[in-house]
């Protein structure tokens, strides 16, 4: 670097002084504070609607256990599967699968 090209740099930083400092000074400043908001409002958004996307499959699959092991249970019993009994039966076995899981999975 020449010694002219030295004094220039130095020109520029006595010519911007303290404005040079202030952050919060420039336009752009708080044009990148605004997209950094959109973003994390954006990431909220996608985080919130992959969160009922998987809540929802998750409760698909729970009734459909449920739903399998009443007709199972039917099946086995003898009893038609269209009965009340055979429904609350299924669903006693899937709470109880569900309710060991949970126990299992906070040890």
């Amino acid at each position: 670097m020449k010694y002219h090209q030295y004094l220039a740099g130095n020109d520029k930083e006595t010519e911007y002084g303290e404005q040079g400092n202030s952050m919060s000074a420039s336009p752009e400043a708080s044009k990148q504070g605004d997209g950094k908001t959109i973003k994390a409002i954006k990431l909220g958004c996608m985080v919130i609607f992959f969160g009922l996307i998987i809540g929802g499959v998750l409760i698909l699959l729970i009734f459909a256990m449920w739903a399998i092991l009443a007709i199972g249970f039917g099946v086995i019993s003898g009893i038609s599967f269209t009965s009340p009994l055979c429904w609350v039966v299924g669903g006693l076995i899937s709470l109880l699968i569900v309710c060991a899981v949970i126990t299992h999975k906070s040890r």
